[in-house]
């Protein structure tokens, strides 16, 4: 065989084996979230915030993730914005919000919206994870 096609076929080779390694690679999140599943947060008064603890998501690979916010016992109250840090978070399945570098860390804020102050309520935050 000449040289050429050796070449060749090692390229194909590597290509191979490069597809191979990206398809079989299994994507893990790892989250660790530093806050009192019991205890009661404050909502700011001014821009209706609430602080829900420290939280640090992370994979050896790119993801997308969205959030679903529900209240489950708030009449009057809604979630208007999500955040870890300085990014917001969607909660729009159709849009997902991409976190290229495989790791979002910061405090996780709430933004609530609503007309006369609730009372306590509870949410419920469902998290969901998309490879791309």
């Amino acid at each position: 065989m000449d040289d050429v096609f050796k070449k060749f076929l090692i390229t194909v080779f590597l290509i191979i084996l490069t597809y191979f390694q990206l398809t079989t690679i299994a994507q893990t999140i790892q989250i660790n979230w530093q806050y009192d599943e019991n205890q009661i947060f404050i909502i700011d008064d001014v821009y209706k915030n609430a602080l829900i603890g420290m939280i640090t998501i992370s994979s050896p690979r790119r993801f997308m993730m969205y959030i679903v916010p529900t209240i489950l016992d708030g009449t009057g109250v809604a979630v208007s914005n999500i955040r870890i840090g300085n990014t917001t978070i969607s909660r729009n399945p159709a849009k997902p919000t991409k976190i290229n570098s495989g790791r979002i860390s910061g405090n996780l804020f709430i933004q609530f919206s609503y007309e006369n102050v609730p009372n306590d309520f509870r949410v419920r935050l469902s998290f969901t994870f998309l490879a791309y």
